[in-house]
C-alpha cells in the first residue's frame, strides 16, 4: 500500500492536518485511472530525458512531502522519479537539465490536455527545482527563463515524432504497473 513518504518532514510537523488532508485525497485520487495516467505520463517524460541526459536507472517514488519551515508550507508530489547517475556522475549543460525538468508538463499538456489541478502538469514545482538548480550553477533568472522555454520547445519537436510518442507512453505503461503494484 502507497503512503506519504514524509522522512523529509521535521518530527514536530508530522501531525499537521494538512499533510493528512493531502494524503488522504492524492491517494484516492491514484484509483482515478486518468489521474493516475497524467502522473505517469509526466514522469516518464522526466525519466526518458534523465536517460537521455545519461542517467543508469530510474526509479519512481510515489506520494511524496517536503516542508519549507520559512513560509511553513508543505510541498506534496503526488509522484516523482529520481535519476541514478552512478559512481562517476555525468557533466551536462543547463538545457539538458531544463530538457528534463519541462519534459512532464509539456507531454502532459499535449498528449492528455489541460491540467485539472491547477499546476499546468506540474510545471510550477518542476520550473522551481530547475530555478534553484540554475541559480545554484550561476545562470542569471533571465537565462533560465530562456532555458526553460527553449527546452520546451525542444520536448513539443521530440513529441511530434510517433516513436517518442510510443515510447513515452510505453513507459508511462510501466510507471503504472509500479504504482498500481504499490497500491496493492
Amino acid at each position: 500500500m502507497i503512503s506519504l513518504d514524509k522522512t523529509r518532514i521535521p518530527a514536530d510537523k508530522l501531525d499537521d492536518p494538512r499533510i493528512a488532508a493531502w494524503e488522504e485525497a492524492v491517494l484516492k485520487s491514484f484509483h482515478e485511472e486518468s489521474y493516475r495516467r497524467g502522473v505517469c505520463l509526466h514522469e516518464a517524460a522526466h525519466a526518458i530525458y534523465m536517460e537521455r541526459a545519461g542517467a543508469i536507472r530510474v526509479t519512481l517514488h510515489p506520494a511524496v512531502a517536503l516542508y519549507d519551515p520559512q513560509n511553513d508550507e508543505f510541498d506534496f508530489a503526488t509522484a516523482g522519479v529520481q535519476a541514478d547517475f552512478g559512481l562517476v556522475g555525468v557533466e551536462m549543460n543547463s538545457l539538458t537539465m531544463a530538457r528534463w525538468a519541462v519534459a512532464g508538463g509539456v507531454a502532459k499538456r499535449l498528449l492528455i490536455g489541460g491540467d485539472e489541478w491547477g499546476d499546468e502538469g506540474g510545471d510550477q514545482h518542476d520550473f522551481k527545482v530547475f530555478s534553484a538548480s540554475a541559480l545554484a550553477l550561476g545562470l542569471s533568472p533571465e537565462h533560465i527563463s530562456e532555458q526553460w522555454e527553449q527546452a520546451k520547445r525542444d520536448v513539443e519537436k521530440d513529441l511530434c515524432s510517433p516513436a517518442f510518442r510510443r515510447q513515452l507512453w510505453e513507459r508511462a505503461r510501466e510507471l503504472e504497473r509500479q504504482l498500481m503494484e504499490a497500491l496493492k
